[in-house]
């Protein structure tokens, strides 16, 4: 017998399969594009058709996909969440949607800080979402309705601990009850200032932090 011929065994079989469904995994993955300047062309996976709002390109991918976001404000289209109150983008996959060049150039707006009928909120975020390096202003809530889904989370309202906003500077958000920044979440290494509640609730209601920095919040 040949020492060097190997014969196919059962246990090849298994890793062969392992290594095939891990391909399939990862090369699920696909990145789409944002750009005020963009083409509008789905599925927006380059930057000539670029979608023109962030809620449409998030709309178009799948979980695992990344959402790439270049420099501008943001401060149209959304989805309406948990009632009737819209949220500027709503991560409702476990995806991840990033800045290209950081908080200071790129900003996702509400329509004001004042609670109400007229509000919009920045951000929601669902588990396994994670949104990076963006500035989220002039978000709010309403003033009426459940105090959890609706009048909570003026920046971001984020499902559970597992939903993440990284290198963001959360500013000038207004909350009618609970986290006038975020309501719950994880944030990590972002500048959280400005932001206010009206009933006396918390700035960051059940939020963990790391490595950020909270001032002049009322």
């Amino acid at each position: 017998m040949n020492p060097r011929k190997r014969h196919f065994t059962y246990q090849d079989g298994v890793i062969g399969l392992a290594v095939l469904l891990l391909n399939c995994i990862t090369s699920h993955a696909v990145d789409r594009y944002v750009s005020l300047e963009g083409g509008h062309v789905p599925p927006f996976t380059d930057w000539a058709s670029a979608a023109t709002n962030i809620q449409e390109a998030i709309d178009t991918a799948s979980d695992g996909d990344v959402v790439w976001v270049t420099n501008g404000v943001y401060a149209v289209g959304g989805k309406v969440m948990a009632g009737d109150l819209t949220n500027r983008v709503v991560l409702d996959k476990a995806l991840a949607v990033r800045s290209v060049n950081g908080p200071f150039v790129t900003t996702i707006q509400g329509s004001g800080t004042v609670n109400g009928p007229t509000a919009t909120r920045c951000a929601l975020l669902t588990n396994g979402g994670s949104l990076n390096g963006f500035t989220l202003e002039a978000g709010a809530t309403r003033t009426t309705g459940d105090t959890t889904t609706l009048r909570s989370g003026g920046g971001a309202w984020c499902v559970s601990s597992n939903a993440l906003i990284a290198n963001c500077v959360i500013r000038s958000n207004a909350a009618n009850a609970l986290g006038g920044a975020v309501f719950r979440g994880s944030l990590n290494t972002c500048l959280v200032f400005r932001n206010f509640t009206s009933q006396g609730g918390s700035l960051a209601q059940d939020v963990r932090m790391s490595s950020c920095t909270v001032v002049s919040n009322s």
